[in-house]
């Protein structure tokens, strides 16, 4: 597999990479290509640049020597001066403070070198937190500036503008910025332009990026960061043995990409972020070697941005190396650095499970902080992983006692009524529904989820929402479940209860969609305006409530209260002009505001949604324990709780997927499927609710966890008669399959139905046609298509499954490594002609099969819109972040656009469509993630204007997938009125009581009456 950088230089030589507009006031654009996905490569470059010990005991001699006897007033400031250095890069912060104070008070007055050592100090004391003191040794130094000095004053006061942003003393940072502004004017007549210019202009550049973050405008931030950049690496090189020497200069590359890293970050653009984090890691080993405390920075800023991303398994391993790389720096115990990648560290053990590590890593983080009762109170007294740990292991009382401990500093620093307090309360409330105190714990949760709830709201707009949130709300949500179902719960609470399991089940689809709603180019300007205007509100609320935290949070002597009343005022009137904006899109844009901030419906609002002959059942898949909600137009309701883990349902789950998705070549090698397993499913999950659902024709299903990667059309209603596996499968077809007397169609959400049922009627019309398939990867994949050599032909007992994704072995993948879809042809024209569509005008394959094609052509007249091609899930491509549909590569057609259809893009769409057809996902891919992103994808179709779509969710087998779509259009053809799910339903029952294919001339027919060929299909909609 190649490494990274190797593929950076192929991408940059091939012009393959990627594009994205930094959006900055004068459009500076970058090109970056997207990492891979994985981050094993890092590790193997962390392999390759050994730590140097000679350069550690260098330093650590340095830091070690005595003061020569003797030795002048100079020789002493140098000498604290090379102790201080040494002291930084073994990452001993407190010790080169001290350094520095010393070969300060030594120095002249008034020169350039006290100002220069007073500078050094302020960025000592703000790398070790200490803000207040960084700021005030910052003013010192351009205090003590002499005239004359402009280049060095100008670096001091963009470090001052710094400061002074995060103090959230905005008004004294917008002073100083507005004097860099006067000096860099001053200096672009300077005879010393030709050489210092590009430095100059990089700092003018990052001060502006300092106050442009601070002000919750990230877009100007990004860009103002990208020119400072490039300053750096177009002009100082040049000038790099001047004054601040090569090292100094060079480290401020990978800094200042560090920086921008972080900002692309915060705006949710992780592959960009990871790339220039990667590339900044990159930079500093190659000049500083592996053991240095800038490493170990870019491993921690690397570990957070893998954990965004939900790669928790990865950001241990990197934090693990952050680790590391601090130790052989020659970090101390007591190292501000290594106490908080000890932190992270144990934060991402606790995110994988692996509790008993994490509480061991959180305990000797408490152990060393003894010696240091400031850093003790920072980070000792206790973390939300900490607490989640000591639940899962059974320490509740140690999660009771920190839990508490962490409620109560939280509420005397920050008020009651905020998210930090409102978390540490509801972690509370889980370690009392642990207890069994039910009744305290509904009280507790009573008086947080909603603050949580908000936040997440908020989070999810302002594109500040992690995986790590998410995993805690929903944490959270599921021990409120249990707490409201404890004992008999009455209908008040099994209503309740229905609300927060439709809460817990669909954040994570409700984050991703509205991060991809944020960035999307909304079809509609004014909402596109509004919408920015909103997230950018919502940014700077963030960016403001950050700055309070972290003043309230210092020592007390630091916490500047001038400036928290300033900030709590600012707070209030970005506040309300975030309500406000929030208001006029809930007025002007309905669907909107309930795309991005779905509000969980009612048991009674669904049951006033249901149609004659329906019935709803709603599942969810717990930790501890599962849910079934059954509700039908008669009136009649079921509640119950189930005995099955999300452990046990995962595993049947994957074991009846087994015969569905078996990767096997040969009709002879097809598993049988386990009718036993799957009736036992059917006993725990369908039939306690047979009373509310059997009266109906149609089942509306809310799945969740692996329920949804499994349609329950083909769970059996009786214990199976028949036994033993024959050759052409018409065993299968005395199976009592629930689908012989129901028509199923699911949900990605219970509140999807009360949005899908506002929607106005429209007459039926006829069903216009537009078909994608047949894709094209890959350069190489083009001249074989085209001569006809990947046609999937069936032959005599080969079993002609659609190639899906192999992504488990690769630590690299793109848009090359897809399997070709040469089948995918027969079945677009195959329904083409089922519609009385013109196949010369409606279907595009190969070269015609393109992402640009689809987001320009005009799809509204087009009922029915299929895409025969692979769904695929974030992480399966490297940078892909968000689910996406697979189209023709751009190396095959270079007007094709990125080759992606991604949820970005659906939502930018115009349609009006009564069918989406997606016949190549996969729901089991990515551990599940393919349901969830079947859910987020189905929403933004939705949103666009679809009415429903026809989800696959195994490879299919071609010919019985072309037989069963065309069934189903052609019943639907000839009964116009025929709902969705029922001709689906008589599509599969067709298809089971066949006679199947003859598969080569003199062979037997095969039936299809086994669920791999008729069951593939699920109606996600209405």
């Amino acid at each position: 597999m190649r490494t990274w950088i190797a593929a950076l230089l192929l991408s940059a030589l091939s012009g393959t990479a990627l594009c994205a507009d930094a959006g900055a006031p004068d459009e500076i654009s970058s090109t970056y290509t997207v990492p891979p996905r994985r981050a094993d490569d890092v590790l193997r470059m962390l392999d390759h640049y050994r730590p140097d010990p000679v350069q550690v005991e260098r330093a650590q001699a340095i830091a070690a020597a005595q003061a020569p006897e003797g030795a002048s007033r100079q020789d002493l400031v140098d000498f604290h001066r090379r102790r201080a250095i040494a002291n930084a890069r073994l990452g001993r912060h407190e010790a080169q403070v001290k350094e520095l104070q010393a070969a300060i008070e030594l120095a002249e007055p008034n020169t350039p070198q006290r100002a220069g050592l007073l500078g050094a100090l302020a960025t000592a004391e703000s790398t070790g937190g200490n803000l207040l003191s960084a700021a005030r040794a910052s003013d010192t130094a351009l205090a003590q500036l002499p005239p004359g000095n402009a280049g060095r004053q100008l670096a001091l006061l963009q470090a001052a503008v710094k400061f002074q942003v995060l103090l959230g003393n905005f008004s004294v940072a917008r002073d100083y910025l507005q004097r860099a502004e006067a000096v860099f004017n001053r200096l672009r007549s300077a005879p010393r332009w030709p050489q210092r210019g590009a430095q100059w202009t990089a700092q003018i550049h990052r001060a502006r990026a300092e106050l442009f973050v601070s002000e919750g405008r990230l877009v100007e931030a990004e860009g103002a960061y990208r020119k400072a950049l490039a300053a750096y690496t177009a002009g100082m090189r040049e000038d790099a043995a001047d004054e601040s020497g090569e090292d100094r200069v060079e480290r401020y590359d990978g800094l200042i990409e560090r920086s921008l890293a972080n900002v692309l970050l915060a705006q949710g653009k992780v592959a960009e972020a990871e790339f220039h984090l990667r590339h900044a890691l990159h930079t500093t080993l190659t000049r500083m070697g592996r053991d240095s405390v800038d490493v170990a920075h870019s491993l921690s800023l690397l570990s957070k941005i893998l954990a965004e991303q939900g790669r928790n398994e990865e950001a241990t391993r990197i934090a693990e190396a952050a680790l590391r790389a601090y130790t052989e720096a020659g970090a101390s115990e007591l190292s501000f650095n290594l106490v908080r990648a000890r932190q992270t560290l144990a934060a991402a053990l606790s995110a994988q499970g692996r509790h008993a590590e994490a509480i061991a890593a959180f305990e000797r983080n408490r152990t060393v902080l003894g010696a240091d009762p400031q850093l003790l109170q920072r980070y000792g007294i206790g973390h939300p992983e900490w607490v989640i740990s000591l639940i899962g292991v059974g320490r509740l009382a140690d999660a009771e006692q920190m839990a508490n401990t962490m409620l109560q500093w939280s509420v005397a620093r920050f008020g009651d009524d905020n998210p930090r307090a409102a978390l540490r309360r509801a972690l509370l409330a889980v370690v009392k529904t642990e207890q069994g105190a039910m009744d305290e714990a509904r009280h507790l949760f009573q008086a947080s989820v909603p603050t949580l709830l908000n936040q997440a709201r908020e989070d999810t707009e302002a594109e500040t929402a992690t995986p790590r949130k998410q995993r805690h709300l929903v944490l959270i949500l599921e021990a409120w479940l249990r707490a409201l179902t404890a004992g008999t719960p009455d209908a008040g609470r099994i209503a309740e209860a229905f609300r927060v399991a439709d809460l817990a089940r669909g954040s994570s689809v409700a984050r991703a969609l509205t991060a991809a709603a944020a960035r999307a180019d909304l079809p509609d300007p004014a909402l596109a305006a509004l919408a920015r205007q909103a997230q950018d509100a919502q940014r700077r609320l963030a960016s403001l409530s950050g700055l309070l935290i972290q003043l309230l949070a210092a020592p007390p002597n630091e916490q500047l209260p001038a400036i928290q009343g300033q900030l709590r005022q600012d707070i209030a009137a970005v506040s309300g002009e975030y309500d406000a904006l929030r208001r006029q899109i809930g007025e002007r844009y309905p669907d909107y505001a309930a795309l991005v901030q779905p509000q969980a419906a009612s048991l009674d609002e669904l049951q006033s949604h249901l149609r004659s002959g329906e019935a709803l059942l709603a599942f969810y898949v717990g930790a501890r324990e599962s849910y079934l909600w059954a509700v039908n137009t008669l009136g009649q309701r079921h509640f119950s709780r189930i005995a099955a883990t999300r452990a046990e349902v995962d595993a049947t789950v994957a074991g009846l997927r087994r015969a569905l998705d078996p990767g096997v070549a040969s009709i002879d090698a097809l598993p049988a499927f386990d009718l036993a397993a799957a009736h036992a499913l059917f006993g725990q999950f369908i039939a306690p609710a047979a009373e509310v659902w059997r009266p109906a024709t149609t089942l509306l299903v809310v799945p969740h966890g692996a329920l949804a990667q499994l349609p329950i059309s083909l769970l059996p209603t009786q214990p199976s008669r028949t036994g033993g596996k024959t050759s052409d499968f018409s065993v299968y077809r005395e199976v009592a399959w629930l689908v012989r007397s129901h028509a199923v169609q699911q949900l990605p959400s219970a509140t999807a139905l009360a949005s899908l049922r506002r929607a106005p009627a429209r007459a039926a019309q006829p069903a216009s046609f537009a078909g994608f398939g047949d894709p094209l990867f890959s350069a190489q994949q083009a001249p074989v298509a085209s001569a006809g050599g990947m046609r999937g032909a069936a032959r005599s007992r080969s079993l002609a499954l659609r190639g899906s994704p192999q992504f488990a072995a690769l630590d690299s993948a793109s848009l090359a490594d897809l399997p070709p879809l040469p089948d995918t042809r027969e079945e677009l024209l195959a329904v083409a002609r089922a519609l009385g569509a013109d196949p010369q005008k409606d279907v595009f394959l190969q070269r015609e099969a393109t992402e640009r094609r689809v987001r320009e052509m005009n799809l509204v007249q087009r009922r029915v819109i299929m895409f025969a091609t692979h769904g695929l899930v974030p992480g399966d491509l490297d940078g892909l972040t968000q689910p996406a549909l697979a189209l023709t590569s751009p190396a095959v057609a270079p007007d094709a656009g990125n080759g992606l259809l991604t949820m970005d893009d659906v939502l930018s769409l115009k349609l009006d469509a009564d069918w989406i057809v997606l016949s190549a996902c996969n729901t089991a891919a990515g551990e599940g993630a393919g349901a969830e992103a079947v859910s987020g994808l189905g929403r933004a179709f939705f949103y666009a204007g679809a009415r429903a779509m026809l989800v696959s969710n195994w490879p299919v087998e071609t010919s019985a997938a072309r037989l069963l779509m065309t069934a189903m259009f052609a019943e639907q053809g000839a009964n116009p009125s025929l709902a969705k799910a029922e001709a689906l339903r008589r599509a599969m029952l067709k298809l089971i009581g066949g006679q199947g294919l003859d598969r080569a001339a003199g062979g037997s027919l095969q039936s299809y009456a086994h669920p791999l060929f008729w069951a593939p299909f699920v109606i996600v909609g209405d």
